[in-house]
């Protein structure tokens, strides 16, 4: 930046003016990434960030994309900060692991060797989701 100063008040001296420059780099912040692993339910799962100092605005990517990754994956999180005054970024990989399923059924009904294919209903998964098929015929 370049400002003009001017000496004033000085009785016994003449007015002078200097241009001089003044070279103001940003300072340094720290940027920390925390919760990066998650479980799949069908939300966004957003890494959680903090600045030191505080409340700076952060710019945040994940894959090179500024939108949170929902699904089962790996995701390269970026985190930079986006002030006029502080610098700073960190970087890490956000984790979303796949949810756990469970499915359950009924006993089927007894057979015998040459009966027709036993039917077998099903609920489970993360939506408890009614499933039902043909089995199998018992054969040897």
């Amino acid at each position: 930046r370049h400002n003009n100063y001017m000496m004033q008040g000085m009785v016994n001296y003449t007015t002078a003016s200097k241009t001089v420059t003044i070279d103001i780099t940003k300072a340094t912040a720290g940027v920390t990434l925390s919760n990066l692993s998650a479980t799949y339910d069908g939300s966004a799962k957003p890494v959680t960030i903090s600045t030191a100092p505080s409340g700076l605005t952060v710019d945040v990517t994940y894959n090179s994309s500024v939108t949170v990754p929902t699904n089962v994956g790996n995701y390269v999180v970026v985190a930079t900060i986006n002030s006029a005054n502080y610098t700073g970024s960190a970087s890490g990989t956000l984790a979303i692991s796949p949810a756990s399923q469970t499915i359950s059924f009924s006993p089927p009904a007894s057979a015998t060797y040459g009966d027709a294919a036993i039917m077998l209903s099903a609920s489970g998964g993360a939506s408890d989701t009614a499933a039902a098929g043909a089995c199998c015929s018992l054969s040897c």
